[in-house]
This record gives C-alpha cells, structure tokens and sequence, in this order.
C-alpha cells in the first residue's frame, strides 16, 4: 500500500522491530509477557491498567498541550494492554451531497505492525466502506471483532486483513451529544479475547477525551464568542452602552461614543458621567425617562426590544437623531430592571431625507390638485393614489379609483398598447381611447413615467381628454379628403381639356384643311370623271370627321356621367357575354382563357364592366405573340378594402421605357396592326376614372402585359 502523507496528523511511534520477528508469531501463539491465567497476573494487569489509566487521565487534564497529552496517553494504554497500535479517528465535516467520512489523526505503533498515520487511504475514509462498525459507533456501543470470522466479502474485512490485522475494539466518542470520532486498539499477533477490566479501562479512557474534547470546544466558543463581542463593539459604528436606572448613567460603552459626537475623551470627562443626559434633548429625555420607567417595572418582558428616538448633541452643537434599542440586561430581586444593553444608531440623514419625501409629496399634492389632467399613481397597474382630475375625467369617486385596475379606463382594444408601454417603461405621449364610468367614450393623451416610491418604482401617468382635439382632426382629414379629390378631379379635368385641345387641333383640323382643299380643287376641276373623284374624297374626309365628332362625343359622355346606375354584376357572367362577342377571334387564335375570380362580384355599371373586359379581352388577342398560343387570365381580389381586376397575357408586351407615358393616350399605337386605332384603352381609362378608379400596366416587350384595375381606388362614399 502506498504510504504518502496527506494530512497534519500525529503518530507515536515505537522503534520498528525486523520483519522476521513478526513473520515467527502464529496466529494462534498465546503471549508469555504476563502469567494470564494466575490471580496474582490478573492483580498485576489491573494495577497496571488502572495505573495507566490514571496517567493518561491526568495528562489530558493537566497537560495544556493536547498533541502531547493525547500521545502520551495512547502509549500508555498501548503499552499496558500490549496491543500492536492505538489511534484516534475523527470525523470529517459533512459536505452536501457527500457520505459521511473519517480521517487517522493520532496513532502509538509498538513496532510490531506496519504504521498508518501516513496512508492516505485513511484519511477521508468513508463510513459506508466500513458500515460494520458505524452503526454500534453511531449508536454509542463499542465494536469489537476477530477479523476471521467477519463477512468475507466485507469491505471493512479486506482493510483489515490488508494490514495483518487479527482482532480489533473500537469505542466510540460523543462530543456535546454528538458523535465526533472513536479510538481503536489493533492487534495484529494473535486472536485476542478481551478481558471486562480491560474493557472498562478502555471505555473509560474514551469517556475521558470525550469529556476533554468538549471542555475544549465549550472554552474556544466562549472565547471566540468574547472576540466576537470585543470586535464587534470596537468596530460597530453604533453606540453600544449598559445603561443603569438606579445611577443613571452608562456603566459600560464602546469606545466610539466620544468619536461618534465629536468630542474628546478630555471633553466627556469635563461633561461627568451623566454626560448623556446632558446631551440629550430636553424634550426627548422627558419622553425617554417616562418611557424607560414605565418599562423597567414589568417584569415579563426579557425578550422585548424597547425602540425610542432621541436627539443627541455633537460637538458642533448640532442635534443628531439616534434610533436606541435597549433590551434587559440584570434584574433586580424584585424582578424589575437594573440595568439595560442597548445601542444608539445615528438616524439623521433618514430624518432628512423622510421630511424631504413628506415634502415632495406634498408639493406632489399641491401640483396633482393644480393640474388640468388626471394624474395617478399605479403599481403593477392597480391604481395607489390620484388627484380630483383624474376623477373629474372619468366620472369615477376617489375611493372607487383606488385600488381599481388602470386598464379598466381604456377602451378594450386600447388596453394592449397600454400594457405594451408599462412594461417597456415608455415615457413618451401616445394616444388610447377611454372609457368613463358612465360607459361612454373619448380620446385620451397617455404619459407615463416610472418613478422610485418608498423602497419599490411605481409609475404615475397624466390623463388628458384630446376628444375635441380629435374631432378638430378628423374634421380637417375630410376637409383634406375632400381638397385631394377635387385636386385630383381637377387634375383629371385640366388633362381631358389638354387632350380634347389636342384632338381638335391635330384629328379635326387636317380633316376640315383637307375637305376645304378638295372643295376648291372641286370647283377647279374641268372634267366630270375628275368632280367625281374630288367628290368620293370630299365624302371620305367627311365620314372621317364624323367618326372623330362621335369618338369625342362617346368620351364627353362618359366624362360627364359619374353616377350612371350600378348594379350587382358577376365577373363570370360579363366575361362570358363578352367571350361569346369575341367567339370568331378566340377560335381563331385557340386563345386559353383562364378565369379565378376570387372576388366574384362588383356593384358596377353594366355597360362599363362590359366595355372594361372586352376591350382588354380584344387587345390581348389583337397583339399575340406570333409563336405562342395566346393564354390570357383574369383574376379578382380584395386589397385594403378595394376590389382589383388583373388581365394577364403572354402577348406582344409594350416598351414601357419607350411608350409608358403614351398607353392610355388617343390614337396611341405600338405595333403595326391594320385594326389599331388607339381607342380602346383610351376608352377604358376614361370609363374607369370617371367612377374613381384607376388602372395601371406592368410589362415588358415580347413577354406578355398585364393590366391591374382598381375599381374603387378614388371614388367618394
């Protein structure tokens, strides 16, 4: 077994005698060192033991050195008893979570066994590797035991028997009631059956250092408890007295009085030694005496704290608040009080600073009754305290708002955004709508703040009633509607003249030139094959001046009738009437249709919807895709409230960087097409404005376009 020393310990040791010498002993060899079996051996062995253990005794009484007193000992009863090895055990403090365990601190060797005190393997030992003997020991009852005839299984057997160990006897030592360790005798040479003299000197042996050992910790927590109490009144910053009744003055203080108040010990001894009535308040130490007297005759009070206040003088002549707490210290025969501890703790800045939270809150009050708004304070949201405006705004009492939940003075769907800033701490104004008592409801302008408030934060909040605010602001929102859709409508307007400007300008006057110039190449013509010709062009720049009258017309109005009559019309059933017009054209083409009318249905005017979906219907098969089947899609939703059509196809697409600003224009075209004049979507953007809606196109040359209608965008309700 390894022998490395890991703990302080102790070891008496005797001169190891050579290893051959123990080789020779038999396990079952009697000794011969004292004749057992005669009385006159018997009488021998116990004057021996009890003289050993007299000794012994008196070393752990008399002897101030313990490590000696205890090394002695254990040799004496070593010697006398002739056992191969004594030691003394000690119990390891419990840790949390740990079995308990012990550690080897003492051991006397007779040289005949191997010495323990340095293995490690006894130190921390714990007790479950030796659970044979823990529970007689626990319980107070020697163990003893011929190792043979343990458990062979046994933990406790292997330890022993690694050490050559024949018998062992341990006795257990209680300390102040509690089990401390045991002391154990080994014998390593033989079997041995112990004798009851034998037995009681042991025991009493024990008993001995139990009995020391507590003497011991008794005497070193008197004495670390005295440290204690000299450390703590040299470094208490309170004044710490014995005051007596009869004498009337301190018969014992702590050393900072005189530091505390600012004087020298010179000045407290010119003061006398009922200096603390001296300095103490006249109007206090009234109070004080009356109280102390009153107290001091009860004689029922031994763990009653007495708290008085009192001011004291410094030596600046100023007075300092002192919190005492005396209690009973000696008692006279007939059971009143002699003499009380106490201690004085300077209280002065907790005065002040009292007074000024008294005073803030009073100016506190003064500015909630001066306030035009509702002021409260709310913990945790149940309301504390509040002024009358807060009272006058929501129709509540005071004592009905105290103590009431805040969030039931917000609106239900308020309450979330109120619950949302508290918790964040947001300390800035925001709006929520309330509710009085009453039931009935108005705006409010929240703002919160959280504030310290007698040892925990809290946070008051400012009401103030917005509701004519508000009403100002919706009102001047609808005026402000109202000037955006005239705006917008004059805008529209100014535009249609521009563009009417322009189509007089540019679509009727080359006609008209045109017919004024065949007039007079009519009336110069000198054969009738040429006034026939002149005449035939004559009527075709007529007919095209009265398409263009009637184009301009069919655009007035429109313009001019927004509040044509509505009805309740389905996508699907326009689409189809329109579908069924243009049945020539898609069979034609094998054009694909795809309809997902999520929205199925519109309050429009028939003739327009129509109009809407045969002309985006015919433009997308108009301009297809020479290489691809034309596949066009329409599609209905709702987005923020509005009901939107998208027309998508694979066609021809438009140069929107090239042609963007010209789509929706009269007589706009971007392909060549014997069919295009430019009036379809010319047509369609009028129809769809003049209801307040708007439409829009997304698209790329070649790939396809795809027109977005928003019925509704601009009309007023």
């Amino acid at each position: 077994m390894p022998k490395k020393k890991s703990h302080p310990v102790k070891s008496i040791k005797k001169p190891i005698q050579k290893k051959a010498a123990k080789k020779n002993l038999s396990a079952k060899t009697k000794p011969e060192a004292l004749p057992i079996d005669s009385l006159l051996g018997e009488l021998r062995l116990r004057d021996l033991l009890f003289s050993s253990l007299s000794k012994a005794t008196r070393e752990l009484l008399l002897n101030p050195d313990w490590n000696k007193a205890i090394g002695i000992g254990l040799q004496m009863l070593g010697e006398a008893t002739q056992v191969d090895r004594v030691y003394l055990f000690e119990n390891d403090p419990i840790k949390p979570g740990t079995d308990l365990s012990c550690s080897q601190r003492y051991e006397w060797n007779s040289g005949v066994a191997e010495p323990q005190i340095d293995n490690p393997e006894l130190q921390n030992l714990p007790y479950t590797l030796i659970a044979e003997c823990y529970q007689p020991l626990k319980d107070n009852r020697p163990f003893f035991r011929i190792v043979r005839e343990m458990n062979k299984y046994s933990s406790f057997r292997k330890i022993l028997e690694d050490e050559d160990i024949k018998s062992i006897i341990l006795f257990p030592i209680f300390v102040q009631e509690g089990f401390w360790g045991f002391i154990g005798f080994d014998e390593c040479k033989y079997e041995r059956q112990w004798s009851e003299i034998e037995f009681s000197v042991l025991r009493s042996y024990s008993a001995t250092i139990a009995g020391v050992l507590g003497r011991k910790l008794s005497e070193q927590e008197v004495s670390e408890k005295n440290k204690f109490i000299e450390s703590f009144a040299a470094t208490s910053p309170d004044i710490i007295y014995v005051y007596d009744i009869d004498t009337d003055t301190n018969v014992f203080e702590n050393r900072h009085i005189a530091k505390i108040l600012g004087y020298s010990p010179e000045q407290i001894k010119t003061i006398g030694s009922n200096y603390w009535n001296f300095l103490m308040h006249p109007d206090d130490k009234k109070k004080y005496d009356d109280l102390l007297n009153d107290w001091h005759r009860r004689t029922d009070n031994d763990s009653e704290i007495l708290e008085s206040e009192y001011r004291l003088k410094n030596s600046q002549g100023e007075w300092r608040w002192y919190l005492a707490r005396d209690t009973v210290y000696k008692r006279k025969e007939d059971g009143t009080i002699a003499q009380v501890i106490g201690t004085a703790q300077d209280i002065t800045e907790q005065k002040l600073a009292i007074q000024a939270l008294q005073e803030s809150e009073q100016r506190f009050r003064m500015l909630q009754r001066a306030s035009f708004g509702g002021i409260s304070l709310h913990d945790r949201g149940v309301i504390i305290d509040c002024n009358q405006g807060l009272c006058d705004i929501t129709g509540y009492s005071f004592e009905e708002l105290i103590g009431m939940n805040g969030l039931k003075l917000f609106a239900p769907e308020s309450q979330a955004v109120v619950i949302e800033h508290i918790r964040s701490r947001y300390d800035k104004p925001y709006d929520a709508e309330g509710i009085r008592k009453d039931g009935s409801r108005y705006f409010l302008e929240i703002h919160g703040k959280n504030i310290p408030y007698h040892g925990r934060e809290i946070r008051v909040t400012e009401f103030r009633d917005i509701t004519d605010r508000k009403r100002s602001e919706g009102r001047i929102r609808e005026q402000n509607a109202r000037l955006i859709a005239i705006t917008e409508d004059l805008k529209r307007k100014n535009d249609q003249l521009e563009e009417f400007a322009q189509i007089v300008s540019h679509n009727l006057r080359a006609p008209i030139g045109n017919i004024l110039s065949l007039i007079t190449f009519y009336e110069d013509a000198t054969t009738e094959d040429e006034r026939k010709e002149y005449f035939n062009l004559l009527k075709e720049s007529g007919q095209t001046v009265h398409n263009t009258f009637n184009e301009l017309v069919e655009v007035l109005k429109i313009r001019q009738n927004p509040n044509i009559e509505r009805h309740q019309l389905s996508f699907a059933s326009t689409l189809e009437k329109v579908k069924k017009m243009l049945a020539a054209r898609i069979n034609e083409t094998q054009a694909v249709i795809k309809e997902e009318f999520g929205t199925p249905y519109i309050l429009y005017p028939n003739i327009y919807l129509e109009s809407i979906l045969l002309n985006l219907l015919s433009n997308s098969l108009k301009y297809k895709h020479k290489d691809r089947i034309p596949t066009i899609r329409f599609r209905t939703f709702q987005e923020n409230g509005h009901t939107i059509l998208e027309v998508i196809d694979n066609g021809l697409g438009i140069n929107l960087e090239k042609y963007g600003h010209q789509v929706f224009k009269l007589k706009k075209t971007f392909h060549e097409h014997p069919e295009s004049r430019g009036i379809g979507l010319f047509i369609t953007k009028n129809q769809i404005e003049a209801l307040g809606g708007e439409i829009k196109v997304r698209s790329k040359e070649f790939e396809g376009a795809t027109f977005v209608i928003n019925f509704s965008k601009y009309a007023q309700t």
